[in-house]
């Protein structure tokens, strides 16, 4: 399987420079000199609601929200750097990190060893999806075929992790969710 990255525009590589070699938004054990920081694995960053996901639009009503790259110490993923576009159109870059930035590596392993990925090319995208606190990695099939999601690890009960879901099938399983009604704790009597 290809994961294809495409080219981020130039003031969003501007942007995401700035904040590996400034440091000062890094956490504390980021910002000396003598740790080798890198920065690689650019994908674009959408956002969808959830009953858009769910409704018969899917993933490809999703709108763009900038960029993101993750954060190398060696081997290490140690955080990320997310570009979105500012006021005047350039891109403004800050330093993230937290369990979706540090589950993106191991998706896109899991991504390349799908058999169902094999013979294809995708686009690698992350998509977010704010109404379940889900984040994937989106293989947007440049074929024109079926896209696929995995989500990244915590994921929402009844969803696995690093598994590769058919974005149909992923949006059934949350739209299910959202019929189902929220648990209360039983009444103190």
């Amino acid at each position: 399987m290809v994961l294809r990255v495409p080219e981020a525009p130039e003031s969003a590589r501007r942007a995401a420079r700035a904040v590996l070699e400034s440091r000062e938004s890094l956490p504390a054990d980021c910002q000396a000199d003598q740790v080798a920081l890198t920065a690689g694995f650019p994908h674009r960053v959408f956002e969808i609601e959830l009953l858009d996901m769910v409704a018969d639009r899917g993933v490809r009503s999703a709108r763009p929200v900038g960029w993101r790259w993750l954060m190398w110490s060696g081997d290490l993923v140690v955080g990320g750097i997310e570009v979105r576009p500012g006021p005047a159109g350039d891109g403004v870059g800050r330093f993230v990190e937290g369990p979706f930035t540090v589950a993106t590596a191991p998706a896109a392993a899991a991504a390349r060893a799908l058999p169902q990925t094999l013979l294809r090319r995708d686009e690698a995208r992350l998509l977010n999806v704010p109404g379940m606190y889900m984040v994937a990695l989106w293989l947007a099939d440049e074929a024109g075929g079926a896209d696929l999601l995995i989500p990244l690890a915590p994921a929402p009960c009844g969803v696995q992790a690093l598994r590769g879901y058919p974005a149909a099938e992923l949006a059934d399983v949350l739209a299910a969710r959202t019929r189902q009604p929220a648990a209360v704790g039983a009444l103190d009597r």
